[in-house]
């Protein structure tokens, strides 16, 4: 029987990288951890099935900018108090989380967790944000007992000053442990009679995934006699105007939107090459994944060096370098050596991006010890 529980908060619990993470970890630590979920809109999202079939519960709150921070606030406390009591409380929603640790500290959690998951540019936010994060900041200084973050620019991004724990997003490697494709089998996988080359993308669609950019790129491509495809896994709000931008430039035929999958591993197994052009990140979880597939990778050189899992299989580049540029170092990536099962897996053990891992460090935050 279950007796120890934990309560993580989210804006949803639908397919995103934070959430697709801890479902890892709770698939792994059902029989002995139970995690709820309070989310802050009343609707369906990707996982609820799954969370009820592991045992765990999902809760749903008013946002604070439906309801007013106070309210908010006291909705928060009131549903800790009534539902625990939780072993501990784990934010994950950047500086509002400053709130939830507050909330959880009156309602007596011993073990509250804050953990940063992105970065930001502080000069392109209004000062409405800035406010924002600095309140968020000072009551997370108050309030957590632990401070987490998936790499050392998210830390330094939401803590600024301080202790913080760099606890990778780990990801379970063997499940990317597919045969390589030939390039017929590749081109047969997404109904492509003829291309030069496929490039691939995981991520949300929002502005910060740049992924009107790799639209951009494959319609330099196509202009430079280059037969390229590009194919797009993932929802969110900019996915209509990612697709109003190929229909305009006209090449709706060489994008291919996957929508949300169950099967990203044999995606990335029938690319060439996964391409990331975020303008900024706190980790770059896709391009983790397209290493742990054996997968060349081009990124911008937003994303952290935490990425590199020193596979040879990783290359950045700046976002001012122009489209020829981008175009070549992509083509270039293409003709690389792919590393073997056996050195993925010993690089991903080394740099601590495993479930293992990751299950000890959060384990160890919320103060649970694992027989």
């Amino acid at each position: 029987m279950v007796n120890k529980r934990v309560l993580h908060v989210f804006a949803t619990l639908d397919k995103g990288g934070a959430e697709s993470r801890i479902l890892d970890v709770y698939r792994n630590l059902n029989e002995k951890v139970q995690f709820d979920f309070l989310v802050l809109d009343n609707k369906d999202h990707y996982y609820d099935a799954e969370v009820k079939s592991l045992g765990g519960k999902k809760y749903t709150i008013n946002h604070p900018k439906n309801v007013g921070v106070l309210r908010h606030f006291l909705e928060l406390y009131t549903l800790i108090k009534n539902e625990g009591p939780y072993q501990a409380v784990h934010s994950h929603t950047s500086y509002h989380q400053g709130i939830v640790a507050l909330a959880a500290k009156a309602a007596r959690v011993p073990n509250i967790i804050c953990h940063s998951r992105t970065t930001s540019s502080l000069k392109d936010r209004g000062l409405k944000f800035q406010i924002a994060l600095f309140l968020g900041r000072k009551l997370i200084n108050l309030a957590a007992t632990k401070k987490l973050a998936i790499s050392k620019e998210a830390g330094e991004f939401l803590f600024n000053t301080g202790e913080f724990t760099v606890v990778p997003n780990a990801i379970d490697i063997e499940r990317f442990f597919i045969s390589d494709k030939t390039q017929k089998e590749k081109m047969d996988f997404f109904n492509i009679d003829e291309a030069d080359i496929i490039m691939g993308h995981v991520g949300r669609f929002a502005k910060m995934k740049n992924q009107k950019f790799l639209v951009d790129i494959c319609n330099k491509m196509i202009d430079n006699g280059i037969n390229a495809h590009l194919v797009l896994v993932g929802e969110g709000q900019l996915r209509k105007d990612v697709t109003k931008l190929a229909i305009n430039q006209g090449i709706i035929n060489n994008v291919h939107f996957l929508g949300l999958r169950e099967d990203v591993p044999e995606i990335l197994k029938s690319i060439d090459v996964f391409v990331m052009p975020s303008l900024y990140e706190g980790l770059g979880g896709g391009a983790i994944e397209a290493q742990a597939a054996g997968v060349p990778c081009v990124t911008s050189d937003k994303l952290p060096e935490e990425i590199n899992m020193g596979l040879g299989l990783l290359k950045k580049i700046s976002l001012e370098d122009s489209i020829e540029q981008w175009i070549k170092i992509i083509t270039n990536q293409i003709n690389i050596d792919r590393p073997t099962n056996k050195s993925i897996k010993r690089n991903f053990e080394k740099k601590k991006f495993t479930i293992d891992e990751e299950v000890t460090q959060l384990c160890k935050a919320y103060n649970i010890i694992l027989k």
